[in-house]
C-alpha cells in the first residue's frame, strides 16, 4: 500500500461520491508491531454534508489499558469490525495521516478475512502541500489555520471527535481549492 498518483478518471467519479472521514485510536503507532485499534470514529459525507456517523470501541488483541477508560461492551470486536466494514463499504476514505489509519484498518480487516480496496485521501499530505509554512501539520494546527478556531483539546484524541474535526478540515480544503492538490494525495489499496 502506498500513496500513488491516480488516473484522471477518479476526480470526475468523486463529484457526488460518498466519503468516509476516519480516525483510529490504537495501542501503538504501527499495526506491523502487533498494535491494535482501540477505538474508531467515522463520518460519512456526501455533497459536502455530513450524512452519518459511526463510532465504536474495538479493543481487539491486547486488553484495553485501564487508563483509557474505554468500555468493552457485549459485542465482540469481530462483530464491531464487520459493522465498520459495512459502514465504509466502497466509500473513498479520508484521514489525517491516512497511511497510518488505513494500515490499521487493512490489518484488522485482514485478520478477520475482510477485504479493503478503498481509495483514500490524506489531509496531512494535502496540508503539507498547501501550507508548508505551518510550524507543524498536526490536525489541530491545520484546523486552527484553515477554520480560524482552535479546537477544544480536551475532546481531541477521541476517535469520533478527531474524525469530525478532520471532516471539517477536509471540507474546508475541498471548498477552497478542490482537485488542485488532491491528485498527488490520493492513495489506493
Amino acid at each position: 500500500m502506498q500513496l500513488t498518483l491516480r488516473s484522471e478518471a477518479l476526480p470526475h467519479r468523486m463529484i457526488s461520491e460518498r466519503f468516509v472521514v476516519i480516525d483510529v485510536e490504537s495501542t501503538g503507532v504501527s499495526p506491523r508491531k502487533d498494535y491494535h485499534m482501540l477505538e474508531v470514529g467515522a463520518v460519512a459525507i456526501r455533497d459536502g454534508q455530513i450524512i452519518e456517523e459511526f463510532t465504536t470501541f474495538i479493543g481487539r488483541g491486547k486488553d484495553i489499558p485501564q487508563d483509557k477508560g474505554m468500555p468493552q461492551g457485549n459485542t465482540s470486536p469481530e462483530a464491531k469490525l464487520h459493522k465498520l466494514h459495512s459502514f465504509i463499504a466502497d466509500s473513498v476514505l479520508v484521514a489525517h495521516n491516512a497511511r497510518s489509519e488505513v494500515d490499521f484498518l487493512f490489518k484488522e480487516f485482514a485478520d478477520i478475512s475482510l477485504p479493503l480496496y478503498n481509495d483514500y485521501i490524506c489531509t496531512l499530505e494535502l496540508s503539507r502541500r498547501r501550507f508548508p509554512f505551518l510550524r507543524n501539520h498536526h490536525l489541530d494546527t491545520v484546523a486552527h489555520y484553515v477554520l480560524g478556531d482552535r479546537p477544544d483539546r480536551t475532546k481531541l484524541r477521541r476517535a469520533i471527535d478527531d474524525a469530525r474535526l478532520a471532516s471539517r478540515v477536509w471540507l474546508a480544503l475541498e471548498t477552497s481549492n478542490p482537485l488542485q492538490d488532491r491528485m498527488m494525495c490520493i492513495g489506493s489499496m
